[in-house]
């Protein structure tokens, strides 16, 4: 009877440790890669060409709120908010000489005559501090 409660004992234990391990894989492999800083390659989608829009700044989003796309805009978040492009869809921004490979993680903007908002993070990487012009074209 001793050894059959030692055997329940060691496979409780190896079940315990392969349920953390498959959550910590889930949770490293589930990262949104709004929030990680993990190089991505792409290109321009063929034939896509620049165009210019009026974007401005998003605000961060108060604590525990998400944006219609499910994110949390923190201070280190890159993204930006679209009216029409589905969530997720993968976009260059361009100002100046500095192009920077983003997503829509948000709708909007709510302020007449933009075209897209950009998060505080995204803003500073570009050396954008309002409302201006930008470019910016798909990626695949």
């Amino acid at each position: 009877m001793r050894l059959v409660a030692q055997r329940i004992g060691v496979l409780a234990a190896v079940a315990l440790i392969a349920v953390l391990v498959a959550v910590a894989l889930v949770r490293h492999f589930d990262a949104s890669p709004v929030h990680t800083k993990r190089t991505v390659t792409a290109v321009p989608a063929p034939g896509a060409s620049w165009n210019e829009v009026r974007a401005g700044i998003l605000a961060l989003t108060k604590k525990g709120r998400k944006t219609a796309c499910g994110v949390k805009i923190g201070v280190t978040t890159f993204g930006v908010a679209h009216p029409s492009l589905p969530c997720g869809t993968r976009i260059f921004i361009a100002y100046g000489d500095i192009q920077v490979l983003t997503q829509v993680i948000s709708r909007g903007p709510y302020v007449p005559g933009r075209g897209l908002d950009l998060t505080p993070a995204l803003a500073v990487k570009l050396n954008i501090s309002g409302a201006t012009d930008v470019r910016w074209r798909f990626a695949r």
